[in-house]
């Protein structure tokens, strides 16, 4: 059914456009892996249905060896994917759990030469020496704050101080959705996706679990790593609410509205950025265009003209907030220069100044050794590619 529907158009722009994608673009063995997290999800219905394991395993062998700290947050969305699906016994979960070990661990063994060598690099780096040092339970910022990266034309993040910082946007109309979705009374599966959307966001923003979410790792000058977990919860969850909007009645879909823009101004009260900007007067406007179009189409009045400006208006939303994320990320933020050798010059002069290794990335470049044409400290692609280990 899904396949069928244009509608579902909605989705898979957002999940590719979302500010996650657009802000970590340049990292190519990323988006690699980002492309293949569905086809990965497929391989484990196969893999826990029917028994099927070679799809699964060559998909995440691949991933692991592409980006072994993307693949590690996949492994972990994996696990909490594997238990929620239906069990008919206890001999039944522990069958398909072995099962599901064995493939992983068999994944992970066949690609084994990459992990070592990434392991002796990254011994041999600063990362090897302040990774020792275990963190305290104490929180990065404001959770208002990393709210209001939910909104269209929220402030680019690719290279920050902000150890709390996190892209989320991932269209307005998704949001939503998730709103309505609170009304429908789903299987043990929804709410098992919503206790880990808050497990995320939680971590996110604390320094104790997001050190063991990067692998006893401290994350630093880059925002969040595995905010595409909660994003691709958020656009499942939509999904499922589209099609079960019908069943939501009249009075439950105002309630609806009415707690997300209670959301929405209490990200404008409590936030302690300037948050009365662009992003939060557009988010705004977006919102109560459809609002008033869910609540006329309940109500019948035209409701395939609606169906289909909803589904207008998100592209056009989604697509405009891409440009704008390009253009203020290259153009106006003063992180990043189009011109190459601006760019070796800022990055050589301003941030490496000292002993430690940097994470440098440059817009538009996909050089496999960067770094080494530069002439400046990094890790490319958070990985050891050019170690003397590999």
């Amino acid at each position: 059914m899904y396949c069928s529907d244009y509608r579902i158009l909605i989705f898979t722009n957002a999940y590719a456009l979302s500010a996650y994608t657009i802000n970590f673009r340049n990292n190519l063995y990323w988006m690699y892996l980002l492309v293949l997290l569905p086809l990965l999800l497929l391989a484990l219905d196969k893999l826990v249905l029917y028994n099927k394991k070679i799809p699964y395993i060559l998909l995440l062998g691949f991933c692991i060896t592409a980006s072994f700290n993307i693949a590690f947050f996949i492994c972990i969305f994996l696990t909490f994917t594997f238990l929620t699906y239906d069990f008919k016994d206890i001999k039944d979960f522990l069958k398909k759990a072995i099962n599901f070990i064995y493939s992983s661990l068999l994944s992970a063994g066949i690609v084994f030469w990459s992990l070592a060598a990434t392991y002796l690099g990254f011994k041999s780096t600063a990362y090897g020496y302040d990774d020792a040092i275990f963190p305290s339970f104490t929180f990065f910022q404001n959770y208002w704050d990393s709210f209001k990266q939910f909104f269209i034309f929220a402030n680019p993040i690719s290279i920050t101080e902000n150890n709390g910082a996190i892209n989320l946007y991932c269209g307005i109309f998704c949001l939503l959705l998730f709103f309505l979705s609170l009304q429908i009374k789903h299987h043990k599966q929804y709410y098992l996706k919503i206790l880990f959307m808050v497990f995320i966001l939680f971590s996110s923003n604390n320094n104790l679990l997001s050190y063991l979410w990067n692998g006893l790792h401290y994350q630093s000058k880059v925002p969040n790593r595995y905010s595409f977990i909660l994003i691709f919860l958020l656009i499942d969850i939509g999904v499922d609410t589209l099609y079960l909007l019908h069943t939501i009645s009249k009075k439950k879909v105002l309630l609806s509205l009415l707690l997300i823009w209670i959301f929405y101004g209490c990200i404008l009260i409590f936030s302690k950025d300037q948050i009365f900007n662009l992003s939060f007067i557009s988010t705004g406007i977006i919102l109560s265009i459809f609002s008033i179009f869910i609540v006329l189409g309940k109500y019948r009045f035209h409701r395939s003209f609606f169906r289909r400006a909803l589904f207008l208006i998100t592209l056009i939303e989604i697509l405009f907030n891409t440009l704008f994320t390009i253009y203020s990320e290259d153009h106006t933020s003063g992180l990043f220069s189009e011109r190459y050798n601006e760019a070796i010059d800022y990055y050589k002069n301003n941030i490496c100044t000292d002993s430690k290794q940097d994470r440098i990335n440059f817009i538009g470049l996909t050089l496999n050794n960067q770094n080494s044409v530069c002439g400046v400290n990094s890790f490319k692609y958070f990985n050891s590619q050019l170690s003397p280990y590999q």
